[in-house]
């Protein structure tokens, strides 16, 4: 009968014919020594065909045969995969790969324990039929129909002269259909289908002989496919019967049982009590609810299941065919197993604030932050002139929206939800009002924004300073204030909103870490009594890397020079750095270097300092830092130094170092370091020398960011202010002495910032 062929576990595969020397075995024993068995060879491993999802292998064996085969590759992850394959076959489809991928696959051949192989062959699947975009408009009308698709070809019975063929067409509609084939000359012959029909009888062929089908649907002059199955011809029976052959006996089928389970598999068995079925089909719907179809050949009991989700629920149904009639289903359910790996639970995303941002005499524009997480989509809530509630839907990608067809004139109570997962978090709320139309009559309020009531805080003039290429330095005045303090806003390169505070008694901040050559707006807001006033705009463009020398917003300022800049100590992950002024002052420093992947970074540093550590670098590497002074607005230098960081060394990185500090015999050695001051967004140590002197003192921590930081402090010193810590926070500071270019320590301690 037909051996076709099956899929198993996620690989088809095609059987060939056994062997002629497997005969019948004699009842006497050999009178002379029996031939050692042949050793069988492998010979080469040959891609036949392609889909968009699959390969089809086919290879020789010049001698003997193998008991069994193993096919390997990696998937598109990278991971190693195998598909075994029994000894009587001599092709595989291995199926589940990624459309428009190289694969390189290895086979290996498999006889008494030992292994054999591999022989190797690339091959690349097909690319996956795109279908035009919807959105985008067509330069012919009407749309062209639905293109239909080949499904699988079958071999459903055999005679000595003919090949029995089915075949499905998932989709659409063929005008015909075409099964080609070589005959015994290796002569093409072509039997041509109506495009109604799903099955043909090819006849004229040899009895007992190999033929690979292919199967091509034709539509609109097109052709698609091909569709192919290998059939086998029954043998014809050299002497007819003298008496009248026993009818065959019809096969049953028995009981289907889900024999074992896996993440992404199930395996079957199944019983066949009388009888032999040509082939069997096993259906379910995987987990989009689509049906899917595996088949196995006739002298199968059992097959895997592959490609199946994790810890889900799978009815099978088995169907037996034989003489081209079907039996069944024999059904049963079986559970994958859960996935090894659980997944984290997906973070609650968080809402932040509400702004209005501008207004018109008919439109409220409206901006917001997420800091956390990501919404499915947002809804703004108001009520209308009547007290009608309105609502207008918002994609989740969005963090801004203008709110259309408001009255003149009014106040309006904007509220912001956010959608994620069916549920909604919020609101966050603002209100805005409504500019006034030139000569209404019904206006009350002036144009634009509100202004603010008599004696309330007032900002102005929000101006750039100053730009680098990763850096943004602003300034503004107030008109009228004080304000508690003051928030800038922007978004960075991957369009997240960023929020910056600033202290009440500032009126300028160095907003860095941005990307080069790209334009920037910028919100500020002035925070008093726990209102927020504003905002001011202002937009600015950074620089492309390394075209920032020299390059100043105003004329140079003839009073201020920077002087030499000069490495004066190094470790395996800091170096220090000392500059020097020979005239004028500046209002603050910012040293630029490019780290380990070539992007800039940027460390600002006060006006009363001379020297500083830039931490976090990498063991034994070259680094070129750039110092810049501000003043007035303007910048000026760069002056330059390199410097390259020490080896790494075996003692402890700082962050896993224990509290106290080696003992030199006779050198200076550090005492006790201790937090003396708290507040909410700052830390004050201090620390004792036992035994002196040192040159300089290192205070290295991670900030909320987990990016390590440094401060470097004079010899002389042993009190440090650090800021720019966050509230109700606990950090760990280390302390290191430097003596004639050595570190000693560290000591450690820790502290927490006020609430």
């Amino acid at each position: 009968g037909d051996r076709g062929s099956r899929r198993e576990g996620g690989a088809q595969v095609r059987a060939r014919p056994a062997p002629d020397y497997e005969a019948v075995t004699t009842q006497v024993p050999p009178t002379t020594t029996p031939e050692p068995p042949v050793k069988p060879l492998l010979g080469e491993l040959t891609v036949t065909g392609s889909s968009p999802d699959s390969l089809s292998l086919s290879w020789t064996v010049p001698q003997g045969q193998f008991d069994h085969f193993l096919v390997q590759y990696k998937n598109g992850d990278g991971q190693p995969k195998a598909v075994r394959v029994p000894g009587h076959e001599d092709g595989v489809t291995i199926s589940g790969l990624e459309p428009d991928h190289k694969y390189k696959m290895h086979l290996y051949g498999f006889h008494d324990g030992q292994r054999q192989g591999p022989a190797s062959a690339t091959g690349v699947t097909a690319a996956e039929e795109e279908t035009p975009s919807p959105a985008e408009p067509s330069t012919e009308a009407p749309e062209p129909p639905e293109e239909p698709l080949l499904g699988e070809l079958t071999v459903t019975g055999s005679s000595p002269d003919s090949l029995s063929l089915s075949w499905t067409v998932p989709r659409g509609h063929f005008d015909a259909f075409t099964v080609q084939y070589k005959d015994r000359d290796g002569r093409p012959q072509v039997v041509r289908v109506g495009g109604e029909e799903s099955e043909v009888t090819v006849r004229g062929l040899e009895p007992g002989r190999k033929y690979k089908m292919h199967l091509y649907g034709l539509h609109g002059g097109r052709r698609v496919g091909p569709a192919s199955t290998l059939g086998l011809t029954a043998v014809t029976t050299q002497v007819p019967p003298t008496t009248t052959p026993e009818p065959p006996v019809k096969p049953l089928l028995g009981e289907l049982t889900v024999m074992g389970s896996s993440p992404d598999s199930l395996s079957l068995s199944w019983t066949v009590p009388q009888g032999q079925f040509d082939h069997f089909l096993v259906q379910y719907k995987n987990g989009d609810g689509q049906p899917k179809a595996v088949r196995v050949p006739g002298h199968e009991d059992g097959v895997t299941i592959s490609g199946l989700e994790p810890d889900h629920k799978y009815k099978m149904h088995l169907y037996g065919f034989h003489d081209g009639q079907r039996q069944g289903p024999a059904t049963a359910t079986g559970v994958t197993e859960p996935s090894t790996e659980a997944p984290e639970p997906p973070e609650e995303p968080l809402l932040g604030e509400l702004t209005v941002t501008g207004s018109s005499p008919d439109s409220l524009s409206l901006s917001w932050t997420v800091p956390r997480g990501h919404f499915d989509a947002f809804t703004v809530q108001y009520k209308d002139r009547d007290g009608r509630p309105q609502v207008v839907r918002v994609g989740g990608e969005e963090s801004e929206v203008t709110v259309r067809g408001l009255e003149p004139g009014r106040k309006y109570k904007m509220h912001l939800y956010g959608l994620h997962g069916g549920r909604r978090v919020g609101p966050a709320s603002t209100l805005g009002l409504t500019g006034c139309r030139t000569l209404s009559l019904f206006c009350s309020v002036p144009d634009a924004l509100p202004s603010e009531p008599p004696g309330a805080p007032r900002l102005v003039e929000l101006a750039v300073a100053a730009v680098t290429s990763d850096s943004v330095h602003l300034s503004w005045m107030v008109a009228q204030g004080p304000f508690d303090s003051f928030l800038v806003q922007y978004r960075d390169e991957q369009g997240q909103p960023q929020a910056v505070p600033v202290g009440g008694d500032l009126r300028e901040v160095t907003i860095s870490g941005l990307a080069p050559a790209r334009k920037y707006k910028f919100l500020l807001f002035g925070v008093q009594d726990a209102k927020r006033h504003g905002p001011l705009s202002a937009d600015a463009k950074t620089r492309p890397w390394g075209l920032q020398t020299h390059v100043f917003t105003g004329p140079r300022h003839k009073t201020s020079a920077p002087g030499e800049l000069t490495v004066t100590g190094v470790t395996p992950d800091s170096v220090g750095l000392s500059w020097t002024v020979p005239q004028g002052k500046f209002d603050s420093f910012v040293v630029q270097y490019k780290d380990r992947h070539g992007q800039p970074r940027v460390v600002p540093v006060a006006a009363d300092q001379r020297e500083a550590t830039i931490g976090g670098l990498e063991p034994h590497r070259k680094y070129r830092f750039l110092l810049y002074g501000l003043t007035g607005g303007k910048q000026l230098g760069p002056i330059t130094a390199e410097g390259t960081t020490a080896p790494e060394e075996d003692a402890p990185a700082p962050w896993q170092a224990a509290t106290g500090a080696p003992d030199t015999p006779g050198g200076p050695r550090l005492g006790e370091l201790a937090v003396t001051d708290s507040t909410p967004d700052s830390l004050r140590l201090a620390w004792t020398v036992a035994r002196g002197p040192f040159d300089s003192f290192v205070v290295q921590y991670w900030d909320a960011d987990r990016q390590p930081q440094a401060l470097l402090v004079g010899g002389d010193q042993h009190v440090v202010h650090v800021s720019g810590l966050e509230p109700s926070t606990a950090y760990k500071f280390f302390l290191y002495g430097l003596h004639e270019g050595k570190r000693l320590g560290p000591v450690s301690t820790e502290g927490t910032t006020g609430s």
